[in-house]
């Protein structure tokens, strides 16, 4: 008998210790892990590798489709920007040449919706405790409902044995 898979939403939460900002977003969060390889030859099997040694995750990467496009919300998603509000509110992406993404970084939750809200249930959580969006942005205006991906970078977590990335119940053992 075949498995099936049901497609079911996530919420996006960035830093739920403190601001607890939820992503409202529309479509599919995209998570890319990817372990990077050295690859083992010898002479008796030319150029086909005989075996490849991990170099550890080269990337971890998640993508968040968000529709919220509140100033604050867009601020946190740009943490290289400027944000003003003197005279108003205004967001204005900056060069800010030589800062350090690692200190913007925050846990990032995505929270698998079961019956129409985000579960309490952390075995249906993916968690990357240091993450932080990158400034990619891309945002498009037109008829339809806006939506702006933004892109989060996990870095590893070096209270937890380098994890940049866990799926389930972090209290499990």
């Amino acid at each position: 008998m075949a498995t099936v898979y049901v497609a079911t939403p996530y919420a996006a939460v960035w830093d739920p210790d403190s601001t607890n900002l939820t992503l409202v977003q529309k479509g599919s969060v995209e998570i890319e892990l990817e372990w990077s390889y050295t690859e083992v030859s010898d002479n008796d099997h030319g150029d086909m590798p005989v075996d490849m040694i991990s170099r550890g995750i080269k990337t971890c990467v998640i993508r968040v489709p968000v529709t919220d496009h509140d100033l604050a919300t867009i601020r946190a998603m740009l943490p290289l920007a400027s944000y003003f509000s003197a005279n108003g509110t205004r967001v204005e992406p900056r060069p800010n040449i030589g800062a350090s993404l690692l200190t913007y970084a925050k846990k990032l939750v995505l929270k698998k919706f079961v019956l129409g809200s985000a579960t309490t249930d952390e075995t249906l959580w993916i968690t990357a405790p240091k993450a932080v969006p990158t400034g990619i942005f891309k945002m498009s205006l037109g008829n339809e409902q806006s939506v702006y991906t933004v892109e989060f970078r996990c870095f590893p977590d070096t209270t937890q044995n380098n994890r940049p990335i866990y799926f389930g119940d972090e209290a499990a053992s």
